[in-house]
Order: C-alpha cells, then structure tokens, then sequence
C-alpha cells in the first residue's frame, strides 16, 4: 500500500480540475484501488439559502450493494442527522480515523458517539466489510461531508493509520471540487488578506512558520494566526488544505 502523497501525485492533479460528479467518481474509484481497498462511499449535504432544507439536498455516490448501500438513501433525515457518526464526525471537525468491524478506531470518539459508532461498525462487519477509513470532508457551501474507504480485510486500525494522510490530502482535493460544483464563480465569499495570501504562498514553497516571520518581518505567532485565518476562510482545517484551496482557486500563485 502506498504512503507518501508524492505516489498518487497526479490523482490529487486530476481531483482538483474535476467539475463535475461523474468525473469525481471515476477518480474516487481509481484512488480506491491505489490505496488498496476495495469499496468507496461519498456523501454531501449542500447548504440552502433558506432555513429550511429541501428534500434532496443529499446527495451520494458509492459501489456498495445490497443492505450496505441502504443506509445512503435515509442519510437526508433528522434521525441520521443525530445519530449517523460519520455525520458527527464532519459537523464536530473530528479527524480523519481508521476503523475495524470489531469497533476499534485510531483514536477515541467523544463519549456521546461512541455507541453508535461501534453499533455501525460492527453492523458493516456483518456485511463483509472488516476495516477502513473514513475521513470528514468541509467546504463552503457544504453542511457536511464524508468519504469512505473499505475493505473485507480484517486489517487493525494501527496498521492503516499510514494511509490517512494520502486519503485526507486527497479529501482536500475533493473540498475545491465540491466548492465548483457549487456554481461558484471562482471569488472567495471572504477574500484573504494580502498578509494570508503571502503566508499561504511561502507556506506552499515549503516555509515554516518561523522561516516565513523572517521573511514577513513579524512574529511566528502572527503568521501561524494568518494561516489559521486564510484556512478558516477556505473552510478547511490546517495549512496544507489551505495551501490546496488557495492555488486550486487561483488566489495565490508560486
């Protein structure tokens, strides 16, 4: 199984060009045999204008079949909106996490997820799927998003830690992808500042925080704070997502 993101180099490329669901598909497809898996589920719910949210604002895609694939169809309801922990796991900003069918995880949930978790889990187990990862997807104009990456191996969750770092820069990718499936006309809602957007660059070419305050003339307190405020404003969390964000939507240049 491959662990550096320099080996899927070119699927992270095509992601980021993709503008609509079935080219995404095709690529979550590709991404999921390269990490060594051998079923994948996306899911999204899109933010409405109004207060309230129209049927259909789910929406999916996946290779699951039979009662795996049930759960989809229901995930547009309050109950699955309280109780479903992927979605849980995206609305509280909960890291990317490997899990088995036993109800094992790479790290501990919350207390008031834990239940369900391990119910689902062990649900899926019954099914055929033994292990995987899941990891939280945000971007404007999304409520909430997930990706899924499974398998019937009964592999611990120790040992496919190595993998979430490949599948969560690829589920950054897939943040710019769902924001043009937004309509969006390519500005940001809440522009960066010229300060976010030289951090944001000199962190792309490889600066660390404390290199760029020599280069910026400020403290490496302040420049950790630009980075945390341009990926707030992206809507992703941590540097290396906001870098993605930033040069996929053309708002910083190398």
């Amino acid at each position: 199984m491959p662990h550096l993101i320099d080996d899927n180099w070119d699927d992270y490329q095509r992601v980021l060009r993709a503008r609509d669901e079935p080219a995404i598909e095709s690529l979550v497809a590709r991404f999921t045999r390269k990490l060594g898996f051998s079923n994948y589920a996306v899911a999204m719910r899109r933010t409405n204008s109004g207060d309230n949210r129209g049927q259909g604002s789910v929406s999916c895609f996946h290779n699951l079949q039979g009662e795996l694939a049930r759960p989809y169809s229901s995930l547009d309801s309050p109950e699955a909106e309280r109780s479903e922990p992927r979605i849980q796991q995206a609305k509280l900003w909960l890291p990317s996490v490997a899990w088995n069918s036993l109800g094992k995880s790479s790290y501990d949930l919350p207390p008031s997820m834990r239940a369900s978790a391990r119910k689902k889990l062990m649900l899926t187990g019954e099914f055929g799927l033994h292990s995987g990862i899941t990891v939280p997807i945000r971007a404007p104009g999304i409520d909430w998003s997930f990706i899924t990456f499974s398998a019937s191996l009964r592999t611990p969750p120790k040992e496919l830690v190595p993998l979430l770092l490949n599948a969560t820069y690829f589920a950054s990718c897939l943040q710019t992808a769902f924001w043009r499936m937004q309509d969006n006309d390519g500005t940001a809602e809440t522009p960066l500042s010229d300060r976010e957007r030289e951090c944001l660059r000199w962190s792309a070419l490889g600066k660390t925080s404390w290199e760029i305050s020599l280069i910026e003339h400020i403290s490496e307190r302040t420049v950790n704070f630009h980075l945390y405020r341009a990926a707030s404003k992206l809507g992703v969390r941590g540097r290396r997502a906001a870098v993605a964000q930033a040069l996929a939507r053309g708002l910083i240049r190398l």
